[in-house]
């Protein structure tokens, strides 16, 4: 009985995985790199800025009721 040699590591899913990869043409494996480049671009000139969430809508749901009932 001959046992399996396999890279410590990788199992048998990942190994599968970089053979399905090996089958792409060069024009497929081009076309993917160019699109994560360009993901990549878009990352790095991306500002990120932050809202919160939550807002205080108590005083200005307040505010607009005694102006609407106060205007009938």
């Amino acid at each position: 009985m001959q046992e399996k040699k396999s890279r410590p590591g990788l199992d048998e899913a990942e190994i599968a995985h970089l053979k399905e990869g090996l089958k792409r043409t060069y024009t497929e494996r081009f076309l993917m790199c160019t699109r994560l480049y360009k993901i990549q671009q878009t990352m790095q000139r991306a500002t990120i800025t932050h809202k919160p969430f939550i807002t205080n809508n108590y005083s200005n749901s307040s505010s607009s009721s005694s102006s609407s009932s106060s205007g009938t």
